[in-house]
Parts: C-alpha cells; sequence; structure tokens
C-alpha cells in the first residue's frame, strides 16, 4: 500500500564546485559527503528547489545522449525500446526529460537495456526520472569510472521516484564513481523484483519515502550480473529516509535482504531494514546507522516474522545489533 506524504520542503545541494546554498528559515538539516540538505518554511520551498536544480544545470552543462533513444514528439520523454541485444545509452550532462522503456514493436524475446551515466544529472519536477515498464530482463543503470552522477526528483506526488521498474534495477558504480540519488516525496529506487547493487564505487542516497525499495535488495547477485560487474567492494549510504532504507516487503513472505559485501552507512530514517522473510550480512560486511527514530530497527512485515543471520558488523547508534529475529 502507497502513502501520500507532505511534500518534502526545501531541500538545497552542498556541491563542493558551486559553493553552498542557504536560507534564512532553515529550521534543520542533515549532512552527508559533499551533500546537505535543509528543512525550511513552505514559503521557500519553491524557489530553494528552483535553485537546487539551477546550481546542478550549471555544474553538470549541456545534456548529450547517445544511443538508441528517441525523444517524444512533445520534447519531453525519451523512449528507448527494447531489442533483440542490449540497448546501450550514454548520457551526460543536465536533462530535465524523463526516460521511458518498453517493448514498442511488441517482441516475444528481447534484452534489457543498459543506461551509462557520465558526469550526468537526471532531474525531474514532476513524475518518474527512468520507468523501466517491463516485467522480464532489467534496466542498469552504470555510474562511470570517476564520474559523479545525479537522479534527482524534486517532485511532490507519491510517485515521484527516481527509477521505478516493473522487474528488476541494477545498479553498477565504477572505481571512484559516485551515483547520488534524491527525491522529495518518493522512493529513490522502486522496483517491482530485484535491486542489485555492484561496483568499487559508492551510491548516496537522499530519500523522501524509502530509498530503496523493492521485493529484494541484493549487494551483487553473480549469477545475474553483467561479465564487466564487479563485487560490490565500494558503500551504500543512505544520508536520509521518511521511512525505511531498505523496505523488502511485498505482503507474501517473499522480500529478502541480503548483504554479501560493501559497506552500508545509514542516518536519519525511521527504521534501517524492512522485510518479510529474511536479513543476511555476511562475513567482512559493515552496516553502521546512526540517527536511527524508530524501534524496531529491523521490521518484518509478515506474520511468520523475519530471521535475521548477521556474520559482519551491524551497529545501531553505537551498540551491536544482537536479534536474530523479529
Amino acid at each position: 500500500m502507497k502513502f501520500k506524504y507532505l511534500p518534502m520542503l526545501s531541500l538545497v545541494l552542498l556541491l563542493g564546485a558551486c559553493g553552498t546554498t542557504t536560507n534564512s528559515s532553515s529550521s534543520s538539516s542533515v549532512e552527508s559527503d559533499g551533500v546537505s540538505s535543509s528543512t525550511t518554511s513552505t514559503s521557500t520551498s519553491s524557489s530553494s528547489e528552483s535553485d537546487e536544480l539551477t546550481m546542478l544545470k550549471a555544474q553538470y552543462g549541456q545534456f548529450s545522449i547517445s544511443g538508441d533513444a528517441t525523444l517524444s514528439s512533445d520534447n519531453k520523454t525519451y523512449v528507448i525500446n527494447v531489442g533483440a541485444s542490449k540497448k546501450e545509452i550514454v548520457i551526460s550532462g543536465y536533462s530535465e526529460y524523463k526516460f521511458i522503456i518498453k517493448n514498442g514493436d511488441n517482441l516475444a524475446d528481447f534484452k534489457g537495456v543498459k543506461i551509462t551515466l557520465s558526469n550526468a544529472c537526471l532531474a525531474s519536477t514532476s513524475g518518474t526520472v527512468i520507468e523501466y515498464q517491463l516485467s522480464k530482463k532489467n534496466v542498469s543503470i552504470i555510474s562511470s569510472k570517476g564520474t559523479t552522477n545525479y537522479i534527482i526528483n524534486t517532485g511532490s506526488g507519491e510517485d515521484d521516484n527516481g527509477v521505478l521498474s516493473s522487474n528488476h534495477v541494477e545498479l553498477d558504480v565504477k572505481n571512484n564513481s559516485t551515483l547520488n540519488l534524491k527525491t522529495y516525496t518518493g522512493h529513490c529506487i522502486d522496483a517491482e523484483e530485484e535491486i542489485r547493487v555492484y561496483g568499487k564505487g559508492t551510491v548516496s542516497a537522499y530519500a523522501g519515502h524509502d530509498a530503496f525499495h523493492g521485493k529484494y535488495f541484493y549487494s551483487n547477485n553473480q549469477e545475474e550480473a553483467e561479465e564487466d560487474y564487479e563485487d560490490l567492494s565500494g558503500t551504500v549510504k543512505v544520508t536520509y529516509a521518511l521511512s525505511q532504507a531498505f523496505d523488502c516487503s511485498s505482503n507474501k513472505a517473499k522480500g529478502a535482504i541480503e548483504l554479501t559485501s560493501g559497506s552500508f552507512v545509514i542516518s536519519n530514517c525511521e527504521s534501517v531494514f524492512k522485510t518479510d522473510k529474511t536479513l543476511t550480512i555476511a562475513s567482512g560486511v559493515t552496516v553502521t546507522a546512526t540517527n536511527i527514530s524508530s524501534d524496531p530497527v529491523v521490521r518484518g512485515e509478515n506474520s511468520t516474522g523475519v530471521t535475521i543471520t548477521n556474520n559482519g558488523t551491524f551497529t545501531v547508534n553505537g551498540t551491536a545489533y544482537s536479534k536474530t529475529s523479529v
């Protein structure tokens, strides 16, 4: 079930290359590496949202796209039709286009789509930024080596997500790259099935609802990975989430979260994990959670409860988390 939330008020990014944006009416702020966001009064909300996008537009510059993508007649949406081979799209610069992936040729068999971001900022003020409309295959979003990329949605509706998929979403953050995900009211990533994260870089999420919302979350799933994907050895950060950092609850006792590699740094959210069935933290994985506003930190959605297998390091507000079920 989806709930409507009041619009997030004036969230302002502090980008090292662009200086600091401030609001005299700021009442609270959340900060992370290179990013700060402030909550302000409603009267300054629209101008602050505009300021944020204006700042990003100035930083990222002219939009460029290569690959088989068609601009709609209203000049607002790029349509990517799947094909017999995997479509590869490369984007750089600043965009306020939407990107919709569909099976326009009604192919019985097709491959997914790979979108590579190379110093790109994909922004939306209303409606999901990237939408994968198919129940087979997946959309892969690549943050190319040594780049910083954004998917940001400043819309105020419950469906104003960063990425929405009717099947799987893959994130591959290459070495020394950062993929920033930000929404004011929606999920950063909303997948009907799996969310998979790979690579040596950093994913940083700031969410007006859940940061990662799907049926399953994996840091790696090498059975499904592309040949050039590497196990996650980088970091997944959630600097703020109005609800859960990771929500894998489908009400069908199937939801699972498996963290088999990488580091996870979570702060300023209601709960860290919400799942139907299992939470697994493998040996060598660290999960550090601070400023978590509610208990339980791990929430179950199904009457059968959640089994927790923790062979790594999981601390909440400075204390080791020791529960084996909820």
